[in-house]
């Protein structure tokens, strides 16, 4: 019993310490590691760092931003294009 108990206490602690290198949630996790034992640690060991969430969620904002200015050039252009086409008076000079 005693051997079990200082497993989970164990996982607890690396559930934590892993949590903490990969800049994610060291509460969060340890109470994993003590609510699941090994498979809270492993939940810690396969978690996605921080890092590369933050530059996915960088990346997606960027990209939606790209399409975005993308959409309100092409909008712009096609205002530009309906101008054109509209019927126009000839400038005549002043006699």
């Amino acid at each position: 019993m005693t051997v079990v108990l200082i497993l989970w206490v164990l996982c607890v602690g690396f559930a934590a310490l892993i949590a903490h290198a990969k800049g994610r949630s060291v509460g969060w996790f340890a109470l994993a590691g003590l609510a699941f034992g090994v498979l809270g640690l492993l939940w810690a060991a396969f978690a996605t760092p921080a890092a590369d969430i933050a530059a996915k969620r960088q990346a997606e904002t960027d990209a939606a931003r790209r399409e975005r200015d993308r959409l309100e050039k092409r909008e712009d252009l096609a205002q530009i294009r309906r101008h054109r086409r509209r019927d126009v008076k000839p400038l005549h000079w002043p006699e």
